[in-house]
């Protein structure tokens, strides 16, 4: 194995999960990297996993080979306590339609995403208070007094 191969290998190991189930919701066959699925063998996925209630029926009408995303989940589920992206897939196997799920854990990606934009927000309450001070401060000149230089609200363009 290639250090590539090794790199990819344990990164997704740690990161993502893939279950399989049938279109009854029941587990088939799963690799367990994010959490454990054993206690859940013999119950509908609809049972133990809210989120799963809300879109499983949609899942159905999938075709094989279509997929559907969900971004920025925070499941009400205790072993995935983080923020996640689920990836959904029909496929076909030993003739039968199965459902692939595939969870990845994006938590860190998120928060720091999370930070990026309240410091951006930030940013801009900062920008419209300064803009209403000197909205302020221009109201309070006399007309004899030099005016102060024009202002803009924007922010200049990221490059």
């Amino acid at each position: 194995m290639t250090f590539l191969e090794r790199y990819k290998y344990n990164y997704f190991s740690r990161h993502s999960q893939l279950i399989l189930f049938d279109f009854n919701g029941y587990l088939m066959e799963s690799c367990d990297s994010l959490f454990s699925t054993q206690s859940f063998a013999n119950t509908s996925m609809t049972s133990w996993f809210l989120f799963m209630e809300s879109v499983f029926e949609s899942l159905k009408t999938l075709e094989i080979g279509e997929k559907i995303k969900f971004n920025a989940v925070e499941p009400q589920f205790s072993a995935l306590p983080g923020i996640y992206d689920f990836d959904f897939f029909i496929h076909l196997l030993d003739k039968q339609k199965i459902c692939c799920w595939v969870i990845n854990d994006c938590t860190e990606q998120y928060k720091q995403y999370q930070i990026m934009q309240q410091e951006s927000n930030d940013l801009k309450i900062i920008q419209e208070h300064l803009h209403a001070e000197i909205l302020k401060l221009r109201s309070t000149l006399e007309p004899t007094q030099k005016p102060l230089p024009q202002t803009s609200k924007r922010f200049p363009q990221e490059r």
